[in-house]
Parts: structure tokens; C-alpha cells; sequence
């Protein structure tokens, strides 16, 4: 796990695991290595996921799309919705910068977290959605990843 997810989960007090493994159900990329990682440069725009080989061609594709009047988008390395984060004043840059989007995401997670009374697992299940049988579908695909790298 790189240290990045480390430094985030001390201090946002979040479990470093759980963001790795939802970083990994969020954007996995298999690398020209074979490794699979997480990928900064990804987006779901209105359901359909796209990588990019950079910075400037996501922000491109995201411009593009907002352009078009597309709400529906999620950025970079945690998948952190414009339609629905945005509120917490964070900028269209923030969310594209990879280490930006893991505190953002650090802190949504911690926020789902308390509403849910301690439960990291229902944190991570309303991290993805409040709907319940989507939010189950969500933790059953973030436990996979968690019992496959831990």
C-alpha cells in the first residue's frame, strides 16, 4: 500500500486498509507490470468509466462533460461525485489532484462513519450510496479486495 493512504489515515482517523481497498474497488488498473493499483487519472461520467494517461486529458474529459451539462461525475483515485460533494467547498482542481482526493474522500468516509455510529463497514456501504442493497453490493466488492491484498 503506498504511503500516501498511510498518512491520510492518521490523520483524517480513518482505517488506511479500508482506503486502499476502496481505492481499489473505485479505479483498479492492471499495470504493463501486471500489478493492478489504483489509478489517479479516472472518471465515471454519467456511468460510464474512462482512464487517462494524465492529469490534463481527465480535466479535458471533465470540462467536456460539465460543458455539456453532465452532473453526474466521478473524480480521480476515490471516485468522489461532483453532484454530490461538491457542497463541501472543494474545488473541480481538488478533486483531480491525487492526494487532495484522498483527504476529501478520507474525510466524507470519517463523516459516513459517525452517522453510522462506529461502523466502519456501514461507513463504507454509505460512502457508495444510502440506498441498502447498493450499499451491501459496495462493501461485499470492498471486503474482496480487502481479503485479497490483507
Amino acid at each position: 500500500m503506498p504511503t500516501a493512504y498511510k498518512t491520510v489515515s492518521h490523520y483524517h482517523a480513518v482505517p488506511a486498509r479500508l482506503l486502499y481497498c476502496i481505492a481499489l474497488t473505485e479505479t483498479q488498473k492492471q499495470l504493463s507490470d501486471g500489478s493492478i493499483r489504483p489509478w489517479p487519472w479516472t472518471l465515471n461520467i454519467a456511468g460510464q468509466g474512462r482512464y487517462f494517461d494524465s492529469r490534463a486529458e481527465m480535466q479535458q474529459a471533465v470540462t467536456q462533460a460539465i460543458n455539456l451539462g453532465v452532473t453526474n461525475i466521478d473524480i480521480g483515485l476515490m471516485q468522489i461525485n461532483i453532484q454530490y460533494h461538491l457542497h463541501r467547498s472543494y474545488s473541480l482542481n481538488d478533486l483531480m489532484r491525487p492526494e487532495d482526493n484522498l483527504n476529501i474522500a478520507a474525510e466524507i468516509l470519517y463523516d459516513e462513519f459517525r452517522r453510522c455510529h462506529g461502523d466502519w463497514w456501514c461507513a463504507v456501504g454509505a460512502y457508495h450510496s444510502p440506498t441498502p442493497h447498493r450499499a451491501q453490493r459496495y462493501i461485499d466488492k470492498v471486503k474482496r479486495w480487502f481479503d485479497r491484498v490483507f
